[in-house]
């Protein structure tokens, strides 16, 4: 028997229940796969097959593929690696993609494909030239043709070199059936093979330009001795799926759909068996036979009647019914209508099928509601956090693929690396009681507007910058319209023959002293007055323009301005109060 338990399909011995059969030899497990070669092509069928479960193991990658953030790294660079990831790489797209290879096999392996450039050089003239500009043909593994230099029929030298176009870097994903793995279990290293396919072999013995031209000489030297390709160190970033520390699997991930294959064999068996009876009952089977002639003999109509014509005349009937539903017909005896059939409804298992479903999606760590978008408000909070720590090893794994291929690409391209890379936690993201609890402190200066912002991914200092921009064009629309209205009532006080600048008597009267206009107010009135003025000041974005705008109160109203200052502390002080107030219940709620 193999130590490996991917290749055994047994059930466990039990001495207690000698005068029963084992209950682990279920069906399922005359089915189950007997090699990792099957175990990935299992994976692979229900991937493909079932949509369902593809959907929602979609839906679990990308519910934790989120902003990518930076640590470290100068503001201008930042800006200019996140363009190329996403502009040039499509990283968030590689991830789902990466994610994806993860939940369905139980492995990713994946490699950063760096640009190279293949030059064909002359050994007569010594001319250099771009492969794609020169006449050649790949024959017996070498370089052959006519210079155009020097006209000469001639074996070139092949002269690759390392590209620095960015936009050529790709990510390469591997399938996992050719892949060899070599694991040490005690160090945990590994080395990565690969097995050739066919047709890609096939294709460079034929010599097609194509593949000459993009591949690395490493492979084609490995394709000419028929060998299996290494990696060197550091190239395959293999993402695999932990299990129990005793099964021995060679290095290899095991997808959960192999612990759950039970319940998805049960569950496809329910779909084939609501196929069936698609299939053979839904519409049911007509006949029409010869019905018994009226009267108290009730002979059988069978005795003396042609069979045959009988069969050929109904058959007409429904063939010109058919042509014409409007037509008339005509038998000189009765018949009978039967349908056979037809009972769908009755033997089709739609609970049975959705309670399989619910019960393989769950025993992989997706939740029913995830999937149906049916997550209740109230109890989204802890149910979105008990979600999250149920696939800790998918955003760890992500992340440090992050990592590897930042340092990969900024060290071949000498670029300024950043300190750490990683995805944003969807707590941050996603947890609207927080993100309220930030809002509230950034607005009493207890955290930064940045950290407040960020899970809306805003720039907060961008976005100050474009406040100032709108307040001073606000300033010179308003400028401009008091210029003009100024402009006009000039135009009116001349029409009407007054000096400008002279006021007329109205019903209204005239203007109030700013400074004096405390004097006729009680103290709860000033204290109101105080306090709807220190809402309106602390609502205002800018700094600048809230001191503007005390210094203009102090000016005209020293007394109202003391009121001002000190409900606007005041008000700080409990807007910072109940922010701490929310954490410490959102901590007590989480314990």
């Amino acid at each position: 028997m193999s130590d490996n338990p991917l290749l055994n399909n047994v059930g466990l011995s039990s001495q207690a229940n000698i005068d029963f059969p084992d209950p682990f030899l279920d069906m399922a497990s005359l089915a189950m796969p007997r090699s990792l070669h099957d175990v990935l092509d299992m994976c692979e069928k229900i991937w493909l097959k079932n949509g369902t479960y593809r959907m929602a193991a979609q839906r679990i990658v990308r519910y934790f593929i989120t902003n990518i953030e930076f640590e470290r790294i100068d503001d201008e660079k930042r800006k200019e690696l996140m363009a190329f990831l996403n502009t040039k790489l499509h990283v968030v797209e590689q991830l789902m993609l990466i994610g994806d290879d993860f939940l369905g096999y139980g492995n990713s392996f994946s490699s950063i494909v760096l640009p190279f450039r293949r030059f064909l050089r002359c050994p007569k003239c010594g001319q250099q030239r771009p492969i794609e500009k020169s006449n050649w043909k790949f024959q017996n593994w070498k370089f052959v043709g006519r210079c155009a230099n020097c006209g000469e029929d001639v074996e070139y030298q092949r002269i690759d070199r390392r590209s620095a176009e960015s936009d050529r870097i790709k990510v390469k994903r591997w399938a996992p059936q050719e892949f060899r793995l070599q694991w040490h279990p005690y160090s945990q290293d590994y080395r990565y093979f690969w097995r050739i396919p066919t047709y890609f072999s096939t294709e460079i013995k034929k010599g097609n330009p194509f593949f000459v031209e993009h591949t690395p000489w490493e492979l084609i030297d490995t394709i000419k001795k028929n060998q299996i390709f290494k990696f060197n160190p550091g190239v395959i970033y293999h993402m695999r799926e932990e299990t129990l520390s005793g099964v021995r699997t060679g290095g290899w991930g095991v997808s959960r759909l192999l612990s759950n294959f039970a319940q998805a064999w049960y569950t496809q068996v329910l779909h084939r068996a609501n196929e069936a009876i698609a299939q053979d009952y839904v519409v049911p089977f007509r006949t029409v036979t010869p019905g018994p002639r009226p009267g108290a003999s009730q002979a059988d109509p069978l005795i003396n009647m042609n069979v045959p014509g009988f069969t050929q005349k109904v058959m007409n009937m429904i063939k010109e019914h058919r042509k014409d539903p409007a037509s008339w017909h005509a038998l000189p005896f009765p018949i009978a209508y039967q349908a056979l059939g037809g009972e769908a409804k009755e033997l089709v298992t739609p609970e049975m099928l959705d309670q399989g479903l619910d019960t393989l999606l769950n025993g992989i760590g997706i939740p029913a509601e995830l999937y149906r978008g049916t997550l209740q408000f109230q109890a989204m909070p802890t149910a979105l956090r008990l979600f999250q720590q149920t696939w800790p090893q998918l955003v760890a794994q992500l992340n440090g693929w992050l990592e590897w291929a930042i340092e990969i690409i900024c060290t071949s391209q000498k670029w300024d690396q950043p300190e750490k890379v990683f995805l944003q936690p969807v707590t941050m993201a996603d947890d609207i009681e927080r993100r309220q609890i930030w809002l509230q402190l950034a607005s009493a200066n207890m955290i930064s507007k940045k950290t407040a912002f960020s899970p809306w991914n805003i720039n907060a200092p961008e976005e100050q910058r474009k406040i100032f921009e709108e307040q001073k064009l606000f300033d010179k629309l308003q400028s401009e319209f008091q210029e003009d209205t100024e402009q006009s009532q000039m135009n009116n006080d001349v029409m009407r023959g007054m000096q400008p600048g002279q006021q007329g008597g109205g019903m209204m009267g005239g203007g109030v002293d700013p400074s004096q206009a405390g004097a006729a107010m009680t103290p709860q009135d000033l204290t109101a007055q105080a306090e709807e003025i220190a809402a309106q000041l602390l609502a205002i974005p800018s700094d600048k323009d809230r001191r503007t705008e005390l210094v203009n109160i102090k000016h005209s109203n020293p007394t109202l301005h003391a009121q001002v200052k000190q409900m606007m502390t005041d008000m700080r002080g409990q807007a910072a109060s109940q922010g701490q107030q929310m954490i410490l219940q959102q901590q007590q709620q989480g314990m």
